[in-house]
């Protein structure tokens, strides 16, 4: 049979699994991304384990074993095919991440249209209705800042300029080369609103969930696992939430700046690699911050004018992430009003070269 003569046969075994995988491949769902074949099923980015790999090679062919006396009878995919498809780095799109609606490429263009953009390498998996916004960029940011941000209580003009920032940092996260700083939300108090600040910003930019949710521990083996295990998800922001008194790690600082993730897999010997296009958020009560993590920070700080800011009421919007979930539509189209008059405000410099730039405060 073939699964008895493989150590002949897997090479073109495993070829005409490719081959079979490729032809079913069209419009795109299965994925190279760094080291990894991965897959898209609704709305999330999948790893071709052994068994799921398996369960598409089951789908795209028909495997036959021969017993002893001549007779095929069907079979599963050969385990060795299976461990061997993606050791030959086959021919599949190359993705980065998945868009839970429009997304900006490297040339500041805005798509929507459902489907895998090649040029942008990302998966959009849904249609958001994208009215265009009338107005001037700063109109956009005025309106932004009355719907979005008027009842979070900042400490300074800059801190709300950072809250603007975070969110065009995170919208327009394919257009900066190299890495972002961590926008770390800060409070005086409990309640503040720390966490609501970062899931408005992030399922604005990015569609729920928003953020991927990691863990910081004093043990840097623990948090290299915990961002090693959000970065598998390819999320567009990972959220470090609630940390206490101090943020000191190299494992921390060594993601905000990296421009690819390389860790061993919990419970296996594999090494995989993945991009870094997250964009990092941390919350905390008046957390102090070490040299290396202070240089990777940006600052967004509330300060509540009392002690319970939980019990507040009277907001633009009673339940806020329930408005920008039903009106992210328009929040995207006053996000791309800023960010294309940027763009045509910087055509002129431009000419010639590639849009994306470094992030700058």
């Amino acid at each position: 049979s073939l699964h008895d003569a493989l150590p002949i046969y897997l090479r073109e075994l495993s070829r005409e699994c490719i081959e079979a995988l490729a032809r079913r491949n069209i419009p795109p769902r299965i994925f190279r991304r760094g080291t990894e074949l991965v897959r898209i099923v609704e709305g999330t980015i999948e790893v071709l384990t052994e068994y799921r790999m398996r369960h598409e090679l089951a789908r795209v062919g028909a495997f036959m074993e021969e017993s002893a006396k001549g007779r095929l009878t069907p079979c599963p995919p050969p385990l060795e095919a299976v461990r061997d498809v993606p050791a030959w780095n086959p021919p599949f799109p190359e993705i980065l991440t998945i868009a839970h609606g429009p997304a900006f490429d490297e040339q500041g263009e805005l798509l929507s249209e459902p489907g895998y953009h090649e040029r942008a390498k990302v998966f959009i998996d849904r249609r958001v209705d994208l009215p265009v916004f009338q107005g001037s960029p700063a109109d956009a940011a005025a309106w932004i800042d009355r719907e979005l941000f008027s009842d979070f209580p900042f400490a300074s003009s800059a801190d709300w300029a950072n809250a603007i920032g975070a969110l065009l940092s995170c919208s327009a996260r394919s257009m900066i080369r190299g890495s972002v700083p961590m926008i770390g939300v800060q409070a005086s108090v409990h309640g503040a609103g720390k966490g609501l600040l970062v899931d408005v910003v992030t399922c604005a930019a990015f569609g729920p969930p928003g953020a991927e949710l990691a863990s910081y521990s004093i043990q840097e083996d623990e948090t290299r696992k915990h961002i090693t295990a959000s970065l598998r998800n390819s999320p567009g922001a990972v959220k470090i939430d609630n940390i206490k008194d101090r943020i000191d790690s190299s494992v921390l600082s060594s993601v905000l700046t990296a421009q690819e993730w390389s860790d061993r897999i919990l419970g296996k010997t594999e090494i995989v690699t993945y991009a870094v296009r997250a964009v990092f958020f941390s919350t905390g009560n008046n957390p102090s911050l070490s040299g290396e993590i202070a240089r990777r920070y940006v600052r967004i700080r509330l300060t509540p004018s009392t002690e319970t800011p939980w019990t507040r009421t009277g907001f633009r919007h009673e339940n806020l992430l329930e408005w920008v979930s039903e009106h992210r539509g328009e929040i995207i189209g006053a996000v791309a009003r800023i960010i294309q008059g940027w763009v045509a405000r910087s055509e002129e410099r431009r000419v010639g070269k590639e849009c994306r730039s470094r992030w700058s405060p």
